[in-house]
């Protein structure tokens, strides 16, 4: 029998790093005069951004478990 992992993914996760990505963004471009804050750009950075975190959480290649599911031995599961 083999142990079989499955992988889990994070999307709220994403979500809030992507709002941290647009929050990034809308501030570098506000700062270097990109964009102005009464526009509604800033806004649509900050959308971009969690789209792009929650995409990135949902389809990016998933990293190894810390602790992969352990198979136990035969003796044990033939009750």
């Amino acid at each position: 029998m083999t142990a079989e992992t499955t992988v889990k993914r994070h999307p709220i996760r994403g979500a809030i790093y992507g709002v941290v990505l647009g929050i990034g963004l809308a501030l570098v471009a506000v700062g270097r005069k990109m964009i102005t804050l009464d526009s509604i750009m800033p806004i649509v950075l900050i959308v971009v951004g969690i789209a792009v975190g929650v995409l990135w959480a949902m389809f990016a290649p998933a990293k190894q478990p810390k602790n992969p599911a352990v198979s136990r031995p035969e003796e044990l599961t033939a009750d």
